[in-house]
C-alpha cells in the first residue's frame, strides 16, 4: 500500500499508529524508492542497449524488472507483512504505479484545511528565529509578512503548493477512486476508530491501536533538509 499524505496533515502520525501493528511494515520518510523507480521509468527509453534491440520488445521486461524493485526492497512482503511505503510523491505516480504492479493501487491520504496547513508552516517558521537556513534576499523579501509567506507555501513549486496540484491532478483524470482520504480532524479526534476502520477497508486483520504511545522514525533526512525536525511527535494523541 502506499501513503502520501498532504503536508502537515497527520501522516507521520497515522504511520506511527500503522507501524504499531507488528504485521505492518511501514517505511520511514524518504527513504528512497520512490526516486528509484521513477528515475528508471523515465530514463530507460533513452539507453543505447534498450533502443538496439527494440522498445517495444523491451518494454514487457522493464515492466517486470520496475515490478521487482517492490519485494527486492520490500523482503517484508515475504514475511506476510503488509507494507506501506509513505512518500507523498506517490500521489502523482497512480498510472505509473499501475502499469508496473498491473493491478489497481490504492493511495492513502491524510487531507487537512489549507488554512491549518500554512499555519502549522508558519509555526515552524517562527520557531526558528535563530536557527532558520538561509533564504536568498528576493525569497526573504517576497515572503517579508505572515500573508506572504503563506502565499509561498502554497506556490506551484512549493511543497504543499505542489501536493494540492497533484490531488487536483487526479480528481480530474479520473483517479480519485484509487484514494482513500483520511481528514486529519477524524483522525485526531478518533485514531483507533480510523485504524480500525484503515485495517478493514484494507483487507487486514483487526488491530486496535494505541494513542497513548506514539512513537516517530528516524527523522534525519528531515532534520538536513529543512534544518529543524518537521516531523516530530508527541507522545500520545490528544
Amino acid at each position: 500500500f502506499f501513503t502520501a499524505g498532504m503536508p502537515r496533515s497527520g501522516s507521520t502520525l497515522l504511520c506511527s499508529l500503522l507501524r504499531q501493528n507488528p504485521t505492518n511494515h511501514v517505511s520511514p520518510k524518504n527513504n528512497g524508492l520512490i526516486e528509484t523507480v521513477v528515475g528508471e521509468a523515465n530514463s530507460w527509453t533513452t539507453r543505447e542497449g534498450y533502443k538496439a534491440a527494440g522498445i517495444a520488445a523491451m518494454e514487457p521486461r522493464i515492466g517486470r524488472f520496475l515490478s521487482g524493485m517492490f519485494p527486492a526492497f520490500y523482503p517484508e512482503l515475504a514475511e506476510g507483512k503488509a507494507v506501506f511505503d509513505d512518500s507523498r510523491g506517490w500521489l502523482a505516480q497512480i498510472e505509473l504505479l499501475e502499469k508496473i504492479l498491473e493491478r489497481r493501487v490504492q493511495i492513502i491520504v491524510t487531507v487537512r484545511d489549507v488554512k491549518g496547513v500554512c499555519a502549522a508552516w508558519e509555526k515552524l517558521f517562527r520557531a526558528q528565529t535563530l536557527t532558520r537556513p538561509p533564504r536568498p534576499a528576493e525569497q526573504r523579501v517576497a515572503g517579508a509578512t505572515t500573508f506572504q509567506r503563506c502565499m509561498q507555501y502554497m506556490q506551484p513549486d512549493a511543497t504543499t503548493g505542489l501536493w494540492c496540484n497533484w490531488l487536483k491532478d487526479t480528481i480530474e483524470s479520473r483517479l480519485a477512486d484509487r484514494l482513500i482520504i483520511i481528514p486529519n480532524s477524524k483522525l485526531v479526534a478518533n485514531p483507533i476508530g480510523v485504524i480500525d476502520l484503515l485495517h478493514r477497508m484494507l483487507g487486514l486483520p483487526e488491530f486496535v491501536c494505541d494513542p497513548a504511545n506514539v512513537e516517530g522514525d528516524d527523522e534525519t533526512a528531515d532534520i538536513q533538509t529543512y534544518g529543524l525536525s518537521v516531523h516530530s511527535l508527541r507522545p500520545h494523541v490528544d
